[in-house]
């Protein structure tokens, strides 16, 4: 890879990390070649001199145009790698999961046993009524 393309996979690349989308890269790359050719054309204007300035910042813009329009499957490509990893569930999570249904079962019978013995306590006392025959 040359040092065009790593400053062109660079520049694609922080501009995945700053969550740029697509449309938002490109906004990004239309921008720098502004400043290129502002740059290109104050540097006519001023010194005359394009030879080695002008023609590395001409051929930074067009190896930048080639990485601007491979920017949307690229930034799709770690988009979908992130939201991959994000939503990914490894044993670790199954088993966490397993041990939090299995105590909730338990807190629940648990529940279930003290209300059981409470209405068999409730039904053991007297309620103070006579039972049998009224007359």
């Amino acid at each position: 890879m040359t040092e065009k393309e790593a400053f062109a996979l660079g520049f694609v690349q922080r501009c995945v990390a700053d969550g740029l989308s697509p449309t938002q890269i490109a906004d990004r790359v239309k921008q720098a070649e502004d400043v290129i050719q502002s740059a290109l054309h104050m540097a006519e204007k001023r010194a005359g001199l394009i030879d080695g300035t002008a023609n590395a910042l001409g051929n930074m813009a067009s190896t930048a145009i080639p990485f601007a329009l491979a920017a949307p499957p690229i930034v799709g490509g770690l988009g979908g790698y992130a939201l991959s990893r994000a939503t990914d569930v490894d044993d670790t999570d199954v088993e966490d999961i397993k041990t939090n249904e299995i105590i909730d079962t338990y807190r629940a019978e648990a529940e279930k046993l003290r209300r059981a013995k409470q209405l068999r306590a409730s039904k053991a006392q007297p309620s103070g009524r006579v039972r049998g025959y009224y007359g």
